[in-house]
């Protein structure tokens, strides 16, 4: 069973892929796979030097090591049961590419906004919003 979700997941990375360079979107397919798994440490992986992180109004700015330790106090009060991507596209005021999509939990949903700025060939991720869906 294992090995027929890795099978899966390899497969989705590689056909969806080319859609997002001809798109000029290119997919952060492990953050979207660290999401639906709730696992902290690789999302945080993601985190810029500082990160933004608003949890149903309220925001504050961490460290890198700060944001690790809310998102995890964060995935332990509510287990991930899935995240799926709604919508993901390149921010027109500046180099950035925005991610939107639906956490569910074992305490309900939640709309999840991603903020990440280029760095290099990849992304830090600036910003996170999770806020709950009634």
């Amino acid at each position: 069973m294992k090995n027929c979700i890795s099978i899966l997941l390899i497969c989705a990375a590689f056909l969806f892929q080319p859609l997002a360079e001809a798109l000029g979107q290119p997919v952060p397919f492990q953050l979207d796979h660290a999401l639906n798994s709730g696992n902290a440490d690789q999302v945080s992986g993601y985190f810029a030097p500082s990160v933004d992180i608003t949890v149903n109004g309220a925001s504050a700015t961490y460290s890198k090591i700060q944001g690790e330790i809310i998102l995890k106090d964060f995935f332990n009060k509510h287990r991930v049961r899935s995240y799926e991507a709604e919508m993901a596209g390149n921010s027109n005021s500046e180099p950035a590419l925005f991610t939107i999509g639906r956490l569910r939990t074992g305490n309900g949903d939640f709309k999840i906004y991603i903020w990440l700025q280029p760095v290099g060939n990849s992304y830090n991720l600036k910003a996170i919003k999770f806020e709950k869906i009634n």
